[in-house]
């Protein structure tokens, strides 16, 4: 699920706010910014090999363009909210294929600068993040990866209410658990709505996203 919207739409979509961050969605105004992350070896480690090329960082950005036109959803800058400086990003995307999952499952990532670790706004900006995919873009549920050794954020992820699914190992020998939240957890934990009887809701769920086969 998700709504397609237009360029005007998107434009009108608020910043989403936290007690120390704002997060606008994504623009021109962030890709030198994403530019610096991608050298930022410390915070990139278990993502990027390398720095991304010119090629690939306007690649990522008009693909973050056209996702949200086309799904309502994508990056979102990550703000300090008293001065406006530049922290990180976090995304809610579509997986893709290749990744132990279905390429249409959405997922959220959340990613700052080294500097900005250490004070749990990873948490705050994936909270806000959360919340708009479950109330605004409508998604009945999020997947979250992370690399096993990655520790931290997987930590974050299990704050965040997310729960184990099941490990993917790529061919280089990356291992990469995969967890889940769905909304109706999602609206239990944060008290949208009262916890069903023991035995009923949320335990008959089955153990994959949906029937459909993963990639």
């Amino acid at each position: 699920m998700g709504v397609a919207v237009t360029t005007e739409t998107v434009s009108r979509i608020a910043p989403l706010r936290t007690p120390r961050l704002v997060l606008p969605v994504w623009s021109d105004a962030d890709v030198d910014h994403f530019a610096d992350w991608t050298r930022d070896r410390e915070a990139t480690r278990w993502v990027l090999r390398r720095p991304l090329t010119d090629v690939e960082l306007e690649r990522h950005h008009r693909r973050t363009l056209r996702n949200w036109r086309t799904l309502g959803i994508g990056k979102r800058a990550v703000l300090d909210g008293e001065n406006g400086a530049w922290l990180g990003f976090v995304d809610v995307c579509q997986v893709g294929p290749g990744k132990g999952c279905r390429a249409t499952d959405v997922e959220i990532e959340f990613f700052l600068l080294s500097s900005a670790w250490g004070r749990g706004l990873g948490t705050e900006a994936a909270a806000a993040a959360r919340d708009d995919a479950f109330e605004r873009a409508g998604f009945p549920e999020l997947l979250g990866r992370f690399r096993v050794e990655n520790t931290s954020s997987g930590r974050v992820l299990e704050k965040l209410g997310f729960t184990f699914l099941r490990q993917h190992r790529f061919p280089d020998g990356a291992a990469v658990d995969v967890t889940r939240l769905t909304r109706a957890a999602w609206e239990v934990a944060t008290g949208r709505i009262a916890a069903g009887p023991p035995n009923e809701g949320l335990g008959d769920r089955p153990e994959e996203p949906t029937d459909s086969p993963w990639l």
